[in-house]
């Protein structure tokens, strides 16, 4: 008797937490998946740029295998990221392998970084990443107070009283120690 108590209780209770938490697991189910799809495709476009660009590249005959990969990732990395040009601070997983701790391997990992900038530097300098990104412009509530900038000030702020100097204590102004306070052991 008392497991189906215990049971009826579980039930009860797992059922209580309403429909919102079914919702919401429904959007997620069906949400993420087309999310997760369309950053995979910004993220082919991006590459497919990035191997463009590399194609057009006049340098790209002298250049090594590894400058090649390093700056067709940068060149997505800043499409699709828009950060800095430099690149992450650890190499990608092909270089963090024990057996790549030799002098050409580390050389390998120099010029990877050497195209990965390069190759995030020509990707700021073509300007796609203004293009493939979409501007958020938010609206402004009629009743909103405008919010001002420390280069302009309102009006009302310059025609304040300016604030006194900050005043300096003297050594003998200084507050004397309080006599039932314990002197400290050295």
């Amino acid at each position: 008797m008392q497991r189906i108590g215990a049971l009826v209780s579980l039930a009860a209770a797992t059922l209580s937490s309403g429909c919102n938490l079914y919702l919401t697991g429904a959007y997620n189910l069906l949400n993420e998946p087309k999310y997760a799809f369309q950053d995979y495709q910004y993220a082919r476009k991006a590459r497919s740029l990035a191997k463009a660009s590399w194609q057009r590249r006049r340098a790209r005959l002298e250049a090594s295998e590894h400058f090649a990969q390093g700056y067709i990732d940068g060149y997505a990395d800043y499409l699709v990221a828009g950060r800095t040009t430099d690149p992450r601070p650890t190499p990608p997983k092909r270089y963090l392998k024990t057996t790549c701790y030799t002098p050409e391997s580390l050389l390998a990992v120099e010029e990877y970084y050497a195209g990965f900038h390069a190759g995030a530097i020509d990707a700021e300098a073509s300007g796609l990443r203004q293009r493939m990104v979409v501007p958020v412009v938010l609206p402004i509530p009629n009743n909103a107070e405008p919010t001002w900038s420390s280069r302009s000030a309102p009006a009302s702020a310059s025609s304040a009283e300016p604030l006194p100097p900050p005043r300096t204590l003297a050594p003998q102004e200084l507050p004397s120690r309080p006599a039932d306070l314990p002197v400290p052991a050295k």
